[in-house]
């Protein structure tokens, strides 16, 4: 459930994203691979710890690749006028390129803005 500002008011907007749609989307892009329920249950158990789970609460989402950005971004932002907590923006770190496609998929699914520098 999100919630989304419409015509000057808040609404709530529930939000899903189905096993099938997933797995349409990693064919997509990933042309040389037969994904199951089951596999793609197993590629995602692991991809929401705490900290990432902090982007489902977020207005925005930036996914990085690792611990510098994650800290150095909003700094880089103050700097410049722009508030990252203010603004609702949440930093994930991705622990590294491999796993960025899969927060990218995960919070573009669940319609969660996002911006990113890879």
């Amino acid at each position: 459930m999100r919630r989304e500002l419409k015509g000057g008011q808040w609404k709530s907007k529930v939000t899903q994203l189905s096993m099938d749609d997933m797995i349409r989307d990693l064919k997509v892009r990933h042309l040389h691979t037969n994904p199951t329920p089951e596999s793609m249950r197993e590629w995602y158990s692991h991809v929401c710890g705490s900290a990432r789970s902090e982007g489902f609460f977020a207005r925005k989402v930036v996914i990085v690749e690792g611990t510098t950005d994650e800290y150095a971004l909003p700094i880089y932002s103050k700097a410049l006028g722009y508030d990252t907590d203010r603004e609702g923006v949440s930093m994930i770190n991705s622990g590294g390129k491999g796993q960025i496609d899969r927060l990218y998929r995960l919070f573009n699914g669940f319609r969660i803005l996002l911006l990113h520098n890879f």
